[in-house]
């Protein structure tokens, strides 16, 4: 592994600013990927979202990432209702905003996958507050308000646990 200096996005989190960041990666010679610790991605995501895919190492070795990768583009860029994160609706919307800025899905298109998430879901047992944030979030995508600038520089950050 050889120690580089990875640059990415951020979008900071009371400005809504594009920023741009350096962090310490790696990168393996064999596997030719770049790998990012979890304290530079806990210092990466204290600063705002990323403005790149999220793989968790974990996922991809106990094939969840394969599962989740073909039916959810929007959980690779960090979306997601869950308890366990509990992202805020702010940065819910800020990664919303963030992958129809840079052309990864469309706004229609994300709409669309919101609600089959609430149709597949709206009968499970104690899926109350994640149909509450997921019908607040296609109120915010129908409003069509923009609150980032376009353009990523990183294509994903695989976060070994």
């Amino acid at each position: 592994m050889n120690r580089i200096e990875a640059r990415l996005y951020v979008i900071n989190s009371q400005t809504f600013k594009k920023e741009l960041k350096s962090i310490q990666a790696y990168y393996c010679d064999s596997c030719k990927r770049y790998y990012v610790l979890d304290s530079e991605y806990q210092k990466l995501i204290s600063c705002g979202v990323p403005c790149c895919q999220i793989i968790n190492i974990s996922d991809i070795r106990s094939g969840k990432y394969d599962r989740w990768k073909k039916t959810s583009t929007l959980r690779l860029y960090g979306y997601n209702v869950n308890k366990q994160e509990n992202l805020s609706d702010r940065k819910r919307h800020m990664i919303l905003d963030m992958v129809i800025d840079n052309k990864i899905m469309t706004r229609a298109r994300c709409i669309e996958f919101i609600k089959w998430l609430v149709k597949n879901n709206a009968e499970r047992d104690g899926m109350d507050d994640a149909l509450g944030k997921w019908n607040q979030d296609i109120d915010y995508l129908s409003q069509g308000k923009r609150t980032i600038p376009q353009s990523i520089m990183i294509g994903a950050i695989k976060l070994r646990k």
